[in-house]
């Protein structure tokens, strides 16, 4: 799915034979529940996430969304907010729909927090919390066209006055204040759950997808690079794992960890054995034992993308197939020398259309231009990217590139050709026609049967 963004009227998502977490947790007696964005495929209800092992689901469905309006900055006629569980699905119709969505999802999963606390039915529950912060755009349609009032900061003038004083760029600040807002979320949240007594049998993962878009007000300075790159400042971010059970608190993880390793992770904490089937082995690996040991590596290489094959487009790693591969030291990569993508974004560095909040620029791999350029850095001595040593005559980074390309072919093997995709023009009928709420444009029923569709289920039996 890494060759674009499921796009609101694309009729394709994750694979219905793809096992998600909230799937094995369900099955081994969890509660299992989600806020927030989804993005991996709406078109037919059997892709919502509660069709795909989550009791309940309240959020919305693509790739962005405005903090206060809910609604679609790509449709913007259309709102983007839906709620479900396992038979229904509705567009959200609460009194707290408008507000700002940082605030909205944290004040859901404080009250999800009191009901599992004064529960008695003893079974234990998994969120998963999908903050849309701290994503562009941060101004609305309409009341929020300068975005995040300072009235917001009216307890906190201090906070505010520093960001005025010390941000530069209105974009910039806007993408302060916006994280400003999701740190002081995650507070409450540990606060609720220590009020509660949740948090003494409970984990707290927090991460994210990828670095900041510089569009976007990100910047990653000192790490090379943007959202939307292989350099380390589009891949690597900030994660944390807290909870009184684990005895190595304060601990800075330095080995290798994807994000595709908290599947098998979470399942080794709560004591669950999973075993996949053949056709779909895991990425993953279980990190817990290199917490618990230093001389331990659960992992001593990693993937960062490959582009291969889809069905209507052949790449080819040494002229158009950006690709990017490490062990623990050295990282081997091909991709476009994009000035905008490859740049250093220091923290202080003003750069042009930052005030211009209306900027339709995206930060994703598709729009790389530039030279195809083959890399190699010693990340140990070179964090940072700056000295490329693939053409180095050095006998040891010689033999590095190869012990790295050799990992490719298993890669590649496991690999999924991208079947086209169709663009539904049936999809805004639908959602015009229910208020314009985005929805599920495809019957359910009818879309397993093979037959023609006309108009969405609100109610069918989703897992």
């Amino acid at each position: 799915m890494q060759y674009g963004m499921v796009a609101a009227t694309a009729e394709w998502g994750m694979p219905l034979d793809e096992v998600t977490i909230a799937e094995v947790l369900s099955d081994n007696g969890y509660e299992t529940h989600m806020l927030g964005k989804w993005h991996l495929g709406y078109f037919s209800p059997l892709f919502l996430p509660t069709a795909r092992g989550f009791d309940t689901y309240l959020g919305y469905v693509n790739g962005e969304n405005y903090y206060w309006s809910k609604r679609s900055p790509d449709y913007p006629q259309h709102v983007d907010m839906m709620e479900s569980t396992t038979s229904c699905y509705t567009p959200y119709q609460g009194t707290d729909k408008h507000d700002y969505s940082t605030i909205f999802y944290t004040d859901k999963t404080l009250e999800l927090l009191d009901e599992k606390a004064a529960s008695t039915s003893g079974n234990p529950f998994f969120l998963y919390l999908a903050y849309q912060a701290v994503h562009d755009p941060f101004t609305d349609k309409g009341k929020f066209i300068t975005g995040m009032p300072d009235s917001y900061f009216d307890d906190e003038p201090t906070i505010l006055s520093t960001i005025h004083s010390e941000v530069k760029g209105k974009q910039r600040q806007e993408y302060v204040k916006s994280l400003y807002m999701l740190d002081k979320s995650i507070g409450q949240i540990y606060d609720k759950l220590e009020e509660t007594g949740l948090m003494d049998n409970t984990y707290l993962i927090f991460m994210s997808d990828n670095g900041g878009c510089f569009h976007g007000g990100g910047k990653n300075g000192p790490l090379r690079g943007s959202k939307g790159s292989l350099y380390e400042g589009g891949i690597k971010v900030d994660s944390w794992i807290y909870s009184p059970r684990l005895n190595n608190q304060g601990v800075v993880y330095s080995n290798l960890m994807h994000v595709s390793d908290w599947f098998p992770t979470i399942l080794a904490l709560a004591s669950i054995e999973y075993v996949p089937d053949e056709d779909h082995p895991l990425d993953g690996v279980n990190q817990v034992k290199g917490w618990q040991d230093s001389t331990t590596q659960p992992r001593t290489s990693m993937l960062y993308n490959m582009y291969l094959y889809l069905t209507d487009y052949q790449f080819n790693i040494w002229t158009n197939g950006t690709f990017a591969v490490r062990d623990n030291r050295f990282k081997l990569m091909h991709t476009y020398n994009d000035t905008d993508y490859g740049a250093w974004y220091d923290e202080d560095t003003e750069y042009e259309g930052d005030d211009d909040f209306d900027s339709d620029e995206r930060c994703a791999q598709q729009f790389l231009t530039g030279d195809f350029v083959y890399y190699l850095f010693d990340l140990d001595e070179d964090p940072y990217e700056t000295n490329n040593l693939y053409y180095s005559d050095d006998e040891t980074y010689t033999m590095v590139k190869e012990q790295l390309y050799q990992l490719l072919p298993g890669y590649e093997a496991r690999a999924t050709t991208k079947i086209s995709i169709h663009w539904s023009q049936h999809a805004e009928v639908v959602w015009e026609t229910y208020g314009n709420n985005i929805l599920p444009w495809a019957d359910t029923e009818k879309l397993v049967n093979g037959e023609e569709y006309e108009h969405p289920v609100y109610c069918a039996t989703l897992r």
